[in-house]
This record gives C-alpha cells, structure tokens and sequence, in this order.
C-alpha cells in the first residue's frame, strides 16, 4: 500500500517517518566478478543481467576504467548489488525470506575503445 508524503516545495530537506515494517522485504545479492587479461588503456563495458524462474529481475550496466599497467591485467570488479523483493519469489510460500531462491547471472563484456588505424598518424 503507497504512503503518501507531502514535499514542500520550498524546503530542501523533508523528513518523514514511515512507520513500522516487517523484515521479510526482500533479500540483497552482492556480486563481484574478474574480467580476465584486460588491456591497458582500453575502458571495458560491462553489463549484467539478473533473471529468476525464466523472469527478469534487473539489468546493471558500468563503465570499467581502462588501467595503465604496461601489459594485460585482471581487473576485479566488486560490490555489484541487486535487490530482491520477496513479493517477486516464485517458490515463496510463507510470505517471507525463509525459502531457498535460485537466480541466473549473465555477463556481457567488450572493450569500448580500439585501435584505428585509421586515426594513426
């Protein structure tokens, strides 16, 4: 049910409280990754997708800084968060958090920059 909270338009700081809630809301999955033999000076563009029982459940996508180490280099990529309302579970049964979930991660990869030699002078 929505709670409604009026925001004056004049003040820059609304504090509201929103009352008491049951802890079975949802559950946060932390991701990290290693994104293999990256090349120096190339960003990377990195994209995961989340999906649960065949449904989707949340994409993320970054942009993966290029480094400067004189060779390729493994780059770990940690604290990915994707938040998991219980009213989305598929196998919940009792209203909360106390049935196992089973999501599929994608990963999507590719460098953002390349070598031209077009603009090679």
């Amino acid at each position: 049910m929505p709670i409604p909270v009026e925001l004056d338009g004049c003040k820059d700081l609304v504090r509201y409280d929103l009352g008491r809630f049951p802890l079975c809301s949802g559950r946060l999955l932390q991701l990290e990754l290693t994104l293999c033999r990256v090349c120096p000076k190339k960003r990377v563009a990195l994209g995961l997708y989340l999906s649960e029982g065949g449904k989707p459940r949340g994409f993320k996508a970054f942009t993966i800084p290029a480094h400067n180490a004189s060779g390729c280099r493994d780059v770990e990529i940690r604290g990915i968060s994707f938040v998991l309302p219980e009213d989305i579970n598929p196998c919940d049964k009792n209203g909360c958090f106390c049935e196992p979930r089973s999501v599929d991660v994608r990963v999507y990869a590719n460098y953002l920059d390349y070598d031209d030699p077009c603009q090679q002078a």
